[in-house]
């Protein structure tokens, strides 16, 4: 039985938060590292969560499957506040 490439590829999770950003294949952990970079940043700062796989192109970039989640640093509070999609 043949088996297309991008079914055998992980699903990863991808996080970015201003000019830092990260690749794992945990999803919790994706939004520990947001929590962490938005806790440092200056109020306003955003950050997003997304699950991807790596692309078949050979190109070394990965095809989005889809928003999980979204944060952002609290202008009043200095919270960090997620909308999870």
């Amino acid at each position: 039985m043949f088996r297309s490439r991008s079914s055998d590829s992980p699903e990863l999770f991808t996080w970015d938060v201003d000019h830092a950003c990260g690749v794992t294949d945990d999803q919790g952990r994706a939004r520990e590292l947001v929590r962490t970079a938005l806790d440092a940043a200056p109020a306003g700062t955003r950050g997003v969560v997304e699950r991807v796989r790596v692309s078949e192109s050979g190109r070394g970039s990965y095809v989005l499957l889809g928003e999980i989640a979204r944060a952002h640093r609290d202008e009043r509070s200095g919270s960090v506040v997620w909308t999870t999609l």
